[in-house]
C-alpha cells in the first residue's frame, strides 16, 4: 500500500506522491499525470533534471490543450513500492509514465515510455505526449513476460500481449479468465484444452486463456467491459467487435457440448467449419461454479 508523504516541489517537478498525484479531484478532468521513474538517491542530481524542467517550461516545446503535472521518482520514498507495483526492474530505468486524468484504471489506460539509452529524452517525452493526444498510443498493461515456448492448444496471453493475441487478429476468439489455484478454474481447464483440440488449425477461430492474478486486462476503451473480479469466465470476443465481447453465462453447463452448442449460435457454420462433430461430453463431479474476489488476486 501506498504511504503518506507530503510532497515538495523542484522547480515545477513535483517528488513523486501517489497519495496526492492519483487525486484526480485536486487536479481536475484536463489534467494529465507524467511519472519519471530514474536509479539513483534522492538528494543527488541528475542529468535528466532539465530535461523534466524544460519540458515543463513555456519553451519545452510541449504545446497542449490540458494541463499536465509532471512528477519524478529517484530514489524517493516511494521507489520500493512503486517498482514492486509496477512491475519494474532497475535495468528497465529510465522509463516515464502516462496517467490520463491522474488515475491508473482510466478507461483509456496508462503508457510507458522506455528511456534507457535514449540520448535526447526530451525529444523523446514530448513526442510521446504528443502521440498520446492525438490517440496514436497503445495501452500499458501489467503482466509478467510472455512465455517463451507456447505451442498448446490454447494461447496463454499476458497483459502486454492481450492486445495483440485477443484484440489485433482478425478472427473470433474465445477467452478463459482464471486463477490458477481456484478449484474451479482447475476444472474448467481439461474442458478448454479439449476445445482447443476440436478447434486445432482453425484459421479463423482460437482459444486463449490469461491468469487474472498475474495480470491486468488491457483498458475498457480496447475490450469493452470484462468482469474479472470472479473467475473462471470465459467472453467470446467477435470478429470486428472486439470491444462487445459477449460472457459465457456463468451459471450454464460447463462442458464442451455446451460450450460448443453456445458458440454455434453466436459464430457462422464456416468458421466452425470441422467442428460440427459430436463434442465429448465431460462431466464435473460437481455443478460449475467459480472463485470469488478474495481468491482471485487481479491486480488493482
Amino acid at each position: 500500500l501506498w504511504t503518506l508523504l507530503a510532497w515538495t516541489a523542484t522547480s515545477n517537478v513535483l517528488n513523486f506522491d501517489p497519495i496526492s498525484l492519483f487525486e484526480s479531484g485536486t487536479y481536475g478532468e484536463s489534467s494529465d499525470l507524467l511519472v519519471f521513474v530514474e536509479k539513483g538517491k534522492s538528494l543527488g542530481r541528475s542529468p535528466f533534471d532539465k530535461t523534466l524542467r524544460t519540458l515543463d517550461s513555456p519553451g519545452g516545446g510541449l504545446k497542449r490543450n490540458r494541463d499536465l503535472v509532471i512528477a519524478s521518482c529517484r530514489g524517493c520514498e516511494f521507489y520500493d513500492s512503486l517498482m514492486d507495483r509496477w512491475q519494474l526492474k532497475e535495468d528497465d530505468l529510465p522509463v516515464a509514465f502516462l496517467f490520463p486524468r491522474h488515475s491508473e484504471f482510466s478507461a483509456d489506460g496508462k503508457f510507458r515510455l522506455n528511456l534507457v539509452g535514449v540520448a535526447t529524452p526530451l525529444d523523446h517525452l514530448v513526442e510521446f505526449v504528443q502521440r498520446f493526444d492525438a490517440g496514436q498510443l497503445r495501452p500499458w498493461v501489467r503482466g509478467p513476460p510472455a512465455p517463451e515456448h507456447d505451442d498448446g492448444l490454447v494461447k496463454e496471453v499476458v497483459g502486454s500481449t492481450f492486445l495483440q493475441e485477443v484484440v489485433d487478429p482478425d478472427m473470433d476468439i474465445l477467452v478463459m479468465l482464471y486463477a490458477p489455484f481456484c478449484g474451479f478454474s482447475k476444472k474448467l481447464q481439461p474442458i478448454f484444452e479439449e476445445l482447443g483440440r476440436k478447434f486445432a488449425g482453425n484459421a479463423l477461430f482460437k482459444l486463449a486463456r490469461i491468469d487474472t492474478t498475474q495480470n491486468e486486462l488491457p483498458p475498457s476503451r480496447w475490450v469493452g467491459s470484462v468482469e474479472h473480479s470472479r473467475v473462471p469466465r470465459i467472453y467470446l470476443f467477435p470478429k470486428g467487435k472486439k470491444t462487445s465481447p459477449e460472457v459465457y453465462p456463468p451459471e450454464a453447463e460447463r462442458t464442451s457440448g455446451a460450450l460448443i452448442a453456445w458458440l454455434k449460435e453466436r459464430i457462422a457454420p464456416e468458421v466452425l467449419l470441422g467442428t460440427q462433430s459430436e463434442a465429448a461430453y465431460v462431466e464435473l463431479d460437481e455443478e460449475s461454479s467459480e472463485c470469488g474476489p478474495r481468491s482471485a488476486l487481479a491486480i488493482k
